[in-house]
């Protein structure tokens, strides 16, 4: 089991980069790995604008490749492709800014069964998306023009339900940042 986390974004909306913005005196992304770390082998962050910045970041982090996506403007689903292209397992699909995510969300996701799962909080898709090994060539030939959601919604999707709000907190503005740390105290 391997885990693809995005970190490509501009960060235009956070005014600046937001993986690196500090929660309890670590960078927002450690917390979204460590949250996915006991259920992989491998951790592969693609990187985009601030790839010399979360290098330098991660350097000291044991299992951790990052690769840089040259194309990152291009959207999510660039530094989607770009992931999978290294990727060699089942996987773990999800974005950087999302460190909210509890630990039994993972467990649930890999007890769960089919080729794609999503976990389900009160009714609302969320991450991450688990994505089998043998759906990672057809993904890699969706169009460039493509997205996650349109490439998962040709396929049969299990939905596991949890209990867990942070499947669907991102966090995408320095007020969200602000609101969401705040109320984790």
């Amino acid at each position: 089991m391997e885990a693809l986390i995005l970190a490509g974004g501009s960060g235009k909306r956070a005014g600046g980069n937001k993986l690196l913005f500090l929660i309890q005196g670590k960078p927002l992304i450690m917390h979204t790995i460590d949250s996915v770390k006991p259920f992989v082998n491998r951790v592969v962050v693609v990187s985009g604008r601030y790839h010399h910045a979360l290098t330098e970041a991660l350097k000291e982090e044991q299992a951790i490749e990052i690769i840089h996506n040259e194309h990152h403007a291009q959207g999510m689903f660039s530094s989607v492709q770009c992931g999978m292209r290294v990727i060699c397992d089942d996987v773990f699909v999800l974005p950087g800014d999302m460190p909210f995510i509890k630990k039994s969300t993972f467990q649930a996701l890999l007890q769960g069964s089919g080729h794609l799962r999503v976990p389900v909080y009160q009714h609302q898709k969320g991450h991450p998306l688990y994505i089998h090994r043998f759906l990672i060539k057809p993904l890699l030939n969706e169009p460039q023009d493509s997205h996650l959601k349109r490439f998962r919604n040709r396929y049969d999707l299990n939905t596991v339900s949890v209990d867990d709000k942070g499947i669907l907190i991102d966090i995408d503005t320095l007020d969200d940042f602000n609101k969401h740390v705040k109320e984790r105290g």
